[in-house]
């Protein structure tokens, strides 16, 4: 049972974030807050993830992957509950617009503390269960349980937003806490694979993996500002109201978990591509994607940008959890997941800061910026690969 529980449980805290993701841009503007805030307390939870992942990835090397799983779904249920809490109080009007941001952000930060081992101790699981062939695969699965979660999180959204537009968040919350107390007598620590091809004596190297980590930083900076603009995006172009939006926003974030799903649970479980190949096609196929959205004059069309964003970053993020994990010695899995944790985080301090702050000019500011990460990263990693390639 350990692997359907650690699965429900990734998939339960991606659902959350998607549900958040979908409802927070009009829910923010009922209160009175503006983009920006919006952006800040999104990034500055990320801030926290930067420093904090490399150590929950520590801790899981010595504690347990099983451990930080619990405590970090215990943590996620805690500051989700507290967090939605407060956008009532916000949304009631008993504080001000100021205050209710300022506890808002404080409780991102909670948030940030308690949960920031969540993925990096999954990984280190995955990779504690699979050979160097598998690796890829067994990494995907762990995106795929994130990809299920995305693709539920916006239909959970969209079906529950009529009984109050926060059900959704508190629903995602008390199920994260029910597959914790589950975990807790149910999942055992797994044994780590010693079957000679582990790389059991590399030590980590994080100038080898860095510029992995760059990649890694580069793709959710176009990631992390497509998902905080999409509300206010979809709201604009729509000319729709607040629940109706979050609606029509779930919609688009659900298209792009669907491809992303589609990718790591079906399509690389079966053909189990090698990293270079899963960058090579990802990076390209997810620069498509935003430029369909970026150009689209139909809701219709857009829907089809985010499918196209989703197969491209559903092969890009695997691949590179995986040329990490690769690299890295068995003893040292939580560590070396902990700082693609991190340099993910990072890309969630620029992208949401810098995406919403664009927006206040111009609809598409944010769309260009995204773009132009996808960019750099293709070309970083066409460098890296003919690099590698000339040293062989």
């Amino acid at each position: 049972m350990t692997k359907p529980i650690i699965f429900a449980g990734l998939l339960v805290f991606s659902m959350g974030q998607t549900v958040l993701f979908a409802l927070m841009g009009p829910v923010a503007r009922d209160i009175g807050l503006a983009e920006w805030q919006v952006g800040a307390i999104i990034s500055s939870a990320a801030i926290v993830f930067v420093f904090i992942s490399p150590i929950w990835g520590k801790i899981s090397d010595r504690w347990g992957r099983k451990n930080v799983i619990v405590t970090g779904l215990f943590g996620y249920a805690a500051a989700t509950f507290l967090f939605a809490g407060l956008l009532q109080i916000g949304l009631r009007g008993f504080i001000g617009a100021s205050v209710t941001f300022g506890l808002l952000l404080a409780s991102r930060l909670l948030y940030s503390l308690l949960s920031g081992g969540i993925q990096p101790a999954a990984v280190a699981l995955m990779a504690d269960l699979t050979d160097n062939e598998d690796r890829s695969a067994g990494i995907a699965a762990i995106g795929a349980a994130f990809g299920l979660g995305s693709v539920l999180g916006p239909a959970l959204a969209a079906g529950l937003v009529g009984f109050g537009i926060l059900v959704p968040l508190i629903f995602a919350a008390a199920m994260a806490m029910l597959i914790a107390l589950i975990a807790i007598p149910v999942v055992k620590e797994p044994v780590k694979s010693d079957d000679g091809s582990d790389n059991g004596d590399v030590k980590l190297d994080p100038k080898a993996i860095a510029p992995f980590l760059l990649l890694s930083f580069g793709i959710f900076v176009a990631i992390s500002t497509l998902q905080q603009t999409t509300s206010f995006y979809v709201q604009d172009f729509t000319g729709t109201e607040s629940q109706e939006a979050a609606r029509l926003a779930g919609f688009a974030f659900m298209a792009l978990a669907i491809a992303m799903l589609i990718v790591q649970g079906a399509i690389v479980q079966i053909m189990k591509p090698k990293p270079p190949l899963m960058l090579g096609l990802g990076l390209p196929i997810a620069a498509i994607g935003v430029v369909v959205y970026l150009t689209a004059p139909s809701f219709a069309l857009l829907i089809s940008g985010f499918a196209i964003m989703g197969a491209g970053f559903g092969l890009v993020q695997p691949g590179i959890s995986a040329y990490v994990s690769l690299q890295t010695g068995a003893e040292q899995q939580g560590a070396a997941a902990g700082y693609v944790q991190a340099a993910m985080a990072g890309g969630f301090v620029i992208g949401p800061l810098a995406g919403t702050a664009l927006y206040g000019y111009s609809p598409s500011a944010p769309l260009t910026l995204a773009l132009s990460a996808t960019v750099i990263c293709l070309l970083l990693f066409v460098y890296l690969h003919f690099k590698s390639k000339r040293e062989k």
